[in-house]
């Protein structure tokens, strides 16, 4: 039940602006952000930080879904060093399958003990991975409403 919160008021919530995931300097795909999410473009990376909790990036990377998630760990060492994939579902996002892999390791920037989620999924002919970090539950309890943006993936 603690899911269905979110996604309802996230749902409720007027959609605000539309977010480029970037390769190469360009617009390759584009996400729909809610009021209150902030939505910033540096080189090939989207950051979506809800209430800056958790960390999450989301990038274009080259090769298939099925190969991105082969390679998981090494394309978030920037970002989560030391990735164990605990879990590994598959999952819809609107209309679009994805790949969601659980699992732990420790952060880039300061070394603590992170939580990670990596959501694998192809939209507009390119392959899109999402990362949600932290130190604490966050990316668990972001899910839902993740979920509900990445499924406006154009």
């Amino acid at each position: 039940m603690r899911f269905l919160i979110p996604l309802i008021a996230l749902t409720a919530t007027a959609f605000a602006a539309d977010a480029a995931v970037l390769a190469d300097g360009k617009t390759v795909a584009t996400l729909t952000v809610p009021d209150g999410w902030q939505a910033i473009a540096k080189a090939d990376t989207t950051l979506v930080p809800p209430s800056k909790t958790p960390h999450i990036q989301v990038r274009a990377v080259a090769g298939t879904v099925e190969e991105s998630v082969a390679k998981a760990a090494a394309l978030i060492v920037d970002q989560v060093k030391d990735f164990k994939i605990v879990t590994t579902t598959d999952v819809t996002l609107g209309k679009i399958p994805a790949k969601r892999l659980i699992g732990t390791g420790t952060e880039a920037d300061d070394g603590d003990p992170a939580k990670a989620e990596v959501t694998v999924f192809a939209v507009a002919g390119r392959t899109i991975l999402v990362i949600s970090h932290g130190e604490g539950n966050g990316a668990a309890e972001r899910r839902a409403d993740l979920d509900v943006i990445l499924a406006t993936a154009r």
